[in-house]
């Protein structure tokens, strides 16, 4: 259950990645980030300084989170995140504050 990063993956100073995360090409995650077991980030994401990704969250392709964001467990991003804040994103694909 090792993390699964491809090709052109960057990943920050003091950011961890949990068991189960799978990261495709070309994805940057900046410093003191957690990214929880079974989040799945696809090609070309960038997540800023200090962010929170939630258990089992799905990131599309060339989404982009600013810093100091959370995401709640299970969300599906389907746009980019621009202002800091927490935030949950259901099977709709809208992004709600909570």
């Amino acid at each position: 259950y090792f993390p699964i990063l491809d090709n052109g993956v960057s990943i920050g100073e003091n950011s961890l990645l949990n068991t189960g995360v799978t990261i495709a090409h070309d994805s940057k995650i900046k410093g003191h980030s957690f990214i929880a077991p079974g989040v799945n980030i696809s090609g070309f994401v960038e997540i800023g300084h200090r962010c929170f990704i939630g258990v089992g969250t799905n990131i599309i392709d060339n989404v982009k989170i600013t810093d100091d964001v959370i995401v709640g467990g299970g969300s599906l991003l389907l746009k980019d995140i621009r202002k800091s804040g927490r935030f949950v994103c259901k099977e709709s694909g809208k992004l709600s504050p909570i």
